[in-house]
């Protein structure tokens, strides 16, 4: 197996883990409205926030752009899976923020497709 493979199947490896490992913790509504941060389940939300959108892209930079020397656009495509799982693991309140994503993501991966 060459080494690009290899370095995207330990990465699909990591975003399945980290994925599953944050529908766990996740709280399932938050008793208030604003940003406490002592509160235990807004800790838990910036914690997933926090994998989703810098530690998975992170190990994406390295692992898949880096290694199998792809275009960096291709950044765009972990943000969208995150913004997914984020619409459908997050408490209600946050969750339908991400909404307005889910109808941006289709035409926007397609003007990439086109342009590659």
């Amino acid at each position: 197996m060459r080494k690009a493979t290899k370095f995207r199947l330990s990465f699909l490896a990591v975003a399945v883990c980290f994925y599953w490992f944050t529908s766990w913790f996740m709280p399932a509504e938050l008793t208030s409205n604003t940003i406490n941060i002592n509160a235990l389940e807004w800790q838990l939300v910036i914690a997933a926030t926090l994998i989703f959108f810098v530690v998975l892209p992170i190990f994406y930079w390295h692992l898949v752009i880096k290694v199998g020397e792809q275009p960096k656009w291709k950044m765009l495509l972990i943000f969208s899976l995150s913004s997914l799982v984020a619409r459908y693991q997050y408490p209600e309140q946050i969750a339908q923020y991400f909404e307005f994503i889910m109808y941006l993501r289709y035409p926007l991966i397609a003007v990439l497709l086109i342009i590659e």
